[in-house]
């Protein structure tokens, strides 16, 4: 090991995972880390803790980038050199909500953050509110815990990119709130994913209304509880009049990814040929008119993904495919249903 780091100074990215005792660190001489911009920690000994890591740290002033997988709290750690990090991905070690606003609030340059939650804390502990002036992409992902107060407690006005999954058990209409006041503060959001977290279609077009410049929209629902979540109105309001140019009065213009999971069964699977015909109209109004005008522009569609489509628009196939028949082969896709542009 002595031999390893004695080139410490030539290091651009280091991996470490180490899951016995941390003494032996130190009696290594360690640094300058003068070149490391990349960190990823793939596991770490509970105890002693996080401490090794500091000669690591503090010899690293181009240090910007974490990946951090081991079951220990990083915080401690953040909390002294986060003002130098820009991408934190934290999304395998579960965090409390008083653990990912500290993190944040050590991290005022971050422009990327991961974070799986496992813990919210009760509202009287929480009464900070977070504002990341730099953040442009967030991803959020738990399964026990709804992330209430961690979604009223930060502020991202420059947010890019949103991800939230939440696969736990409860009602997800008391997310609605919280979830509409987070999105509310951002919004310039282009790139939004929610996973299991749409308790109603009229929650879904209240965000979509108010976040007009969304080019790529993921929709995961629940399966079961909510197959008829969505129905022919959300692509009613997604479809573009004939002849129309700017797009006025569409929901999400510049729309050019959608991909929705679950929750169309009304519209597909109970054969509910209005829903169908709805989606048909959905795609030929944003696809090109002509071959010639197949180069990207805002608001033409690249790729559909839905779930059990079928039929054929001019320029448009759909592929369908059976979770049934598909669930006990190698062929199994997560989605079932794509629309490409051929």
């Amino acid at each position: 090991m002595q031999t390893l780091f004695a080139s410490s100074h030539r290091f651009c990215e280091l991996h470490l995972s180490v899951s016995g005792p941390t003494e032996w660190l130190e009696n290594v001489s360690m640094g300058p880390f003068s070149q490391l911009t990349k960190l990823v920690v793939k596991a770490w000994p509970t105890r002693p803790g996080c401490r090794g890591l500091t000669p690591i740290l503090s010899a690293s002033p181009l240090l910007h980038q974490i990946d951090w997988s081991a079951p220990v709290d990083p915080s401690p750690l953040v909390g002294i050199y986060g003002h130098q990090f820009l991408t934190l991905d934290l999304l395998d070690i579960g965090l409390r909500t008083d653990s990912i606003l500290s993190i944040l609030a050590a991290c005022p340059q971050l422009l990327s953050a991961n974070f799986d939650f496992i813990v919210e804390m009760d509202e009287a502990f929480l009464q900070c509110e977070i504002v990341m002036e730099s953040l442009t992409s967030l991803t959020l992902s738990g399964s026990t815990y709804m992330p209430i107060h961690l979604l009223k407690s930060i502020c991202a006005p420059l947010l890019h990119t949103f991800c939230i999954t939440w696969t736990g058990e409860g009602d997800r209409a008391l997310m609605a709130n919280p979830l509409g006041f987070f999105l509310m503060h951002s919004p310039l959001l282009q790139v939004l994913k929610l996973h299991y977290v749409i308790h109603s279609e009229m929650a879904l077009i209240w965000i979509l209304r108010t976040h007009p410049h969304i080019k790529h929209l993921s929709v995961k629902a629940v399966r079961g509880s909510q197959a008829n979540l969505l129905t022919d109105r959300t692509f009613r309001l997604l479809t573009c009049e004939e002849g129309e140019t700017h797009r006025q009065g569409v929901l999400l213009p510049q729309l050019e990814v959608l991909s929705i999971i679950g929750g169309l069964f009304g519209m597909h699977g109970g054969r509910n040929a209005l829903g169908n015909r709805a989606i048909l109209d959905f795609t030929r109004s944003r696809s090109p008119r002509t071959p010639a005008s197949a180069s990207p522009q805002p608001g033409l569609l690249r790729l559909v993904e839905l779930d059990n489509c079928e039929g054929r628009v001019s320029g448009t196939t759909f592929i369908r495919e059976s979770v049934d028949n598909h669930a006990t082969t190698s062929n199994y896709r997560r989605l079932q249903g794509w629309i490409r542009w051929w």
